[in-house]
């Protein structure tokens, strides 16, 4: 994470791949150590910030339910985020000449060590007088958070069939997948929307907030049931009573229907097995 301002390194994570938990974990060290940004660029990857294919991450739930905005460079424009790609090279050049690290930990550790002389030590080319990242921030004020609810006009606009999503999620009540805001100041933990939703937690009736997974499946009930490919790592509601069970997109529409509970011994279910599915589909031919 950089600061667009100074260029300060505001945090960074050594991670074996670009995953949704370490992208909320840097950002929150981020948070820790220099405050809340007005707004976080990134670019559009599953990871970051997926919304212009009608994804939420983890990254932008998180960081939205914080008040920050949340903006994405223009897919195949990597320009935008050049700032942050010229800091990688230069980090790159560094560890080049330093001993190949043994492990994630050691790896971090001289990300670390590098990060403080980036900071305070080298001057940097684009600032005026060539001044390091942190003077560069000391010399101006902090920026004020946004005002309440102001993220949502800021933020790079979600795909249409999802458009109410980011809102969606900040009005979940609390234990519905988001935690409410501590009254200490501190800040809450990640939205946890999970693909799996198990028979113990389920009440007679009920509803609850998800997150398709990976493999555009939700497990609930014990019962595997592939949505399609088009739904994967997408937000839904599902309902369910004693009669049948629902899956709702974000925007109100059915997607698919099941007899609930389940028949004994199944496992899996896919569309097929619906009693009803897609009522807005798209017509062929």
């Amino acid at each position: 994470l950089l600061d667009d301002h100074s260029r300060v390194a505001v945090a960074s994570l050594v991670a074996r791949t670009e995953n949704g938990p370490d992208a909320v974990k840097v950002f929150r060290m981020g948070v820790a150590a220099r405050g809340l940004p007005q707004r976080l660029l990134s670019d559009n990857g599953d990871a970051l910030n997926p919304i212009r294919r009608g994804v939420i991450s983890e990254l932008v739930a998180y960081a939205n339910s914080l008040g920050v905005a949340t903006i994405t460079g223009k897919p195949y424009k990597p320009t935008t985020q050049g700032k942050n790609e010229r800091f990688h090279s230069t980090l790159f050049k560094w560890l080049k000449k330093r001993p190949f690290a043994k492990d994630l930990a050691e790896l971090q550790g001289q990300v670390e060590v590098f990060e403080q002389a980036y900071n305070t030590q080298r001057g940097h080319q684009s600032l005026e007088g060539r001044m390091t990242p942190q003077e560069a921030w000391d010399a101006t004020p902090v920026a004020e958070p946004l005002a309440p609810g102001e993220w949502a006009k800021l933020s790079t606009t979600p795909a249409p069939s999802i458009g109410e999503a980011v809102l969606a999620v900040l009005a979940v009540p609390p234990g519905e997948g988001q935690s409410p805001t501590p009254q200490d100041g501190s800040t809450p933990e990640p939205a946890k929307l999970s693909a799996t939703l198990r028979i113990e937690h389920m009440e007679a009736t009920g509803s609850q907030l998800m997150r398709v997974n990976k493999n555009r499946c939700l497990r609930i009930a014990g019962v595997e049931l592939y949505l399609g490919k088009l739904l994967r790592s997408t937000m839904v509601k599902v309902l369910w009573d004693q009669a049948e069970l629902m899956v709702i997109s974000m925007d109100g529409e059915l997607i698919t229907k099941y007899d609930y509970p389940f028949p004994d011994g199944v496992t899996y279910l896919s569309l097929k097995h619906a009693t009803a599915k897609f009522q807005n589909e798209p017509e062929t031919g």
